[in-house]
């Protein structure tokens, strides 16, 4: 079924059960789907923690309620040692090793039911799949997609085969394509470089949005390095000043409600090129 190809497989996590009794852990602060939330892959959803928008990277089901939970949240980046939503493709600090690793997906702690990056293995490296127990290879969405390109490329070369023996043989069929056996044959053929033009055309996309996803992270790695990664500057309420404004960290809110907002992104003023923090309260 082709529809099955047409958005990125969301990955599956267990819920976290108490070592003790195995009932479900009782306090862990995920959140259900919003009233018209999509749950897919990369859609945005509000880390239950800071409301800062983060990517949907996998989900979980509730044992006894049944209740789906989208898996997103946010992280301590290793670079800038700021709070940082969790996504594919970002550098992690890997607990095991120390080291700085890539974020491939995320998980659940056993003990507090918080979300956390997984990162430090490589594609076609060897790991034990925790549901199955089976061995298998790091891939992704693309690595899908290309497989699945592949066996189309197959599929049409088998259909060729048939049609180019009796091209070169048959010269009636030359001369009437129309037959019953050729033109069933061709349909066939049709059909198969139709599917095989859908799907290199996922293939092509797919690669479009790592290629794009992977100019992001170039660009915030120039900026970490070049500023900080700011967000522009925040004004404080009383006096003149202004300060840094960096994703995730708290300020006093600049409405006046005396609460402390988090940034949660930037905009970008149109006529003076201001860089503007997002952050307040409604």
């Amino acid at each position: 079924d082709n529809r099955k190809w047409d958005s990125p497989l969301l990955p599956f996590i267990p819920y976290p059960t108490s070592c003790h009794s195995d009932l479900p852990l009782p306090n862990t602060r995920l959140r259900g789907l919003r009233p018209g939330q999509r749950l897919q892959l990369g859609v945005p959803m509000a880390d239950p923690d800071t409301g800062v928008p983060v990517p949907i990277l996998a989900v979980t089901i509730h044992p006894q309620t049944g209740l789906v939970y989208p898996l997103g949240g946010t992280h301590v980046c290793p670079l800038t040692r700021l709070p940082q939503p969790i996504q594919t493709g970002y550098p992690m600090l890997d607990s095991r090793t120390g080291n700085v690793v890539l974020t491939v997906g995320v998980s659940l702690d056993p003990v507090t039911g918080a979300v956390l990056p997984v990162g430090g293995v490589l594609l076609s490296e060897s790991v034990i799949e925790p549901l199955s127990g089976r061995m298998v290879r790091v891939g992704g969405y693309q690595a899908l997609l290309d497989s699945k390109v592949l066996a189309v490329m197959f599929k049409v070369l088998e259909l060729l085969k048939p049609l180019t023996e009796e091209w070169g043989s048959d010269q009636t069929l030359q001369r009437h394509q129309g037959s019953e056996r050729g033109s069933g044959r061709q349909d066939h053929l049709l059909a198969a470089s139709k599917e095989l033009q859908q799907a290199w055309g996922r293939s092509l996309h797919c690669q479009l949005q790592l290629q794009t996803r992977l100019d992001i992270l170039l660009n915030w790695a120039e900026s970490i390095q070049q500023d900080g990664g700011i967000l522009g500057e925040m004004p404080l309420l009383g006096s003149d000043m202004r300060v840094p404004a960096l994703l995730g960290m708290e300020y006093p809110d600049p409405m006046g409600s005396g609460l402390s907002v988090p940034v949660l992104g930037c905009q970008t003023d149109l006529s003076s090129g201001i860089m503007i923090p997002l952050a307040g309260t409604m």
